[in-house]
């Protein structure tokens, strides 16, 4: 996804990365 790289520093690795 796109907004995984942002949400990835709001929130913790694995919510919306995959």
């Amino acid at each position: 996804m796109v907004r995984s790289r942002v949400s990835l520093s709001k929130k913790p690795k694995g919510v919306d990365f995959k």
